[in-house]
């Protein structure tokens, strides 16, 4: 017996079709009014709330707003004075008169310091000494590290007797520490700049008829790092007093290499108690650093073949 409760499925699906879309032509512009009053419920909404801004930012709370900026720019200057000193350098300062001291035959050498008395700033300085009457040196640079108190050369000056010296800084120039690159400039330093001096001797030597003065030391670098060039300053001293100073340089210094040092002085100094070596190098010059010894051998090689 046939079921006549059977319906063929596309005409049941017509008719479901048939149903929706009587229902979307009987509720389409119900449908569209609701929309309408939504969008317009909206845009008031928007429009109250940006008035309701206004009127609140410039009409109710403008004075109270505008005294309290005034009493932290007026009546808190110290915290403001605090806070940009504690975001910019101090200044450096010279530390004492210059020292003048005979290098030879109508030469003379000056000797000064300055301190940097900033954490996170290192100084690029243009400076040079005045002295007499109207006279000065050649302008020279010097670079000063953050913490750091170093001497301020000025060598073989050619002068008559230069009397009442003074250090004058020409131009400085600040660098800030980027504290994500360096978190600790004291440790970064010390262990890219790790030069122990050992073994100083100040002797009088005899030549020509004259005698003369010879400082030896030995320098070993304990840091990983190797370096085309390593500038230093060599201070003699008596007490406390710089009784002779000159300069010299360390050329291709190895990581872990010990180099021995003989400098020749114009004259024997009498009473020499101390050799202080000073390096004068500047660490963010990257073209200084010294390829590790097999990345040169590579290089060799590929240059012989070459």
């Amino acid at each position: 017996m046939d079921d006549l409760s059977y319906e063929v499925p596309e005409v049941k699906a017509t008719e479901k079709f048939y149903r929706r879309s009587r229902w979307w032509i009987s509720h389409r512009e119900r449908l569209k009014r609701i929309g309408l009053g939504v969008w317009i419920a909206l845009d008031l909404f928007l429009v109250a709330f940006a008035l309701w801004v206004f009127v609140d930012t410039f009409l109710i709370r403008y004075e109270s707003e505008r005294g309290l900026l005034r009493s932290m720019l007026v009546e808190n200057p110290n915290t403001l004075y605090a806070n940009s000193q504690a975001l910019s350098a101090r200044p450096l300062t010279i530390d004492g008169a210059p020292t003048i001291l005979a290098s030879g035959d109508g030469a003379y050498d000056f000797v000064g310091f300055v301190t940097n008395p900033n954490k996170d700033w290192r100084a690029e300085v243009a400076y040079q000494f005045t002295y007499g009457a109207e006279e000065s040196t050649e302008p020279e640079m010097a670079l000063v590290y953050p913490n750091e108190t170093r001497p301020i050369l000025a060598l073989g000056v050619e002068s008559a007797r230069p009397a009442n010296a003074k250090l004058r800084v020409l131009s400085l120039r600040w660098h800030r520490i980027d504290p994500h690159a360096i978190p600790d400039f004291s440790a970064w330093k010390a262990e890219r700049l790790n030069l122990v001096v050992a073994d100083a001797e100040f002797s009088g030597i005899s030549g020509g008829g004259e005698t003369l003065g010879r400082s030896t030391f030995s320098v070993t670098n304990r840091s990983a790092f190797g370096y085309w060039s390593v500038p230093l300053a060599v201070l003699l001293k008596r007490g406390s007093a710089i009784v002779g100073v000159s300069t010299t340089s360390l050329e291709q210094l190895e990581a872990g290499e010990t180099r021995r040092v003989n400098l020749t002085w114009f004259e024997s100094i009498p009473g020499v108690g101390e050799i202080e070596v000073v390096p004068l190098q500047n660490l963010f010059d990257a073209s200084n650093d010294l390829p590790a010894r097999a990345e040169r051998s590579l290089d060799t090689r590929a240059n012989f073949g070459q």
